[in-house]
């Protein structure tokens, strides 16, 4: 005569309903909000750009919404680490221009 025991996952707690996803950048390795935060994405062709939606497919890495951890994430190759993939000169410049372009028009109030 064994009794059988029943697990039941725990309810959930109103602190886990409402959590917010973090993410830290890999420039500055503060830890923000995944909403203040801009996401570069490594498509499986490995191109690099922006992840307006952040939701794209690929490898992601997180960048402030500042010009100067972009700087500092390209001065130190830190996005071709966290990416996994070589990225030129021209990308680069593309990035860079996708950056402040995405900057202007999604998170003026970031600035």
């Amino acid at each position: 005569m064994s009794a059988e025991r029943t697990y039941s996952a725990p309810a959930p707690t109103k602190a886990r309903r409402n959590r917010i996803a973090q993410r830290s950048c890999i420039a500055c390795r503060r830890t923000a909000e995944k909403t203040a935060l801009v996401r570069f994405v490594r498509d499986a062709q490995g191109i690099v750009g922006i992840d307006a939606t952040r939701r794209r497919a690929g490898r992601g890495a997180y960048v402030c919404a500042k010009g100067a951890c972009f700087e500092k994430a390209r001065k130190g190759r830190m996005f071709e680490r966290a990416l996994r993939v070589a990225i030129g000169t021209e990308d680069y410049k593309r990035l860079e221009t996708e950056f402040l372009d995405f900057l202007t028009l999604k998170m003026p109030e970031e600035q």
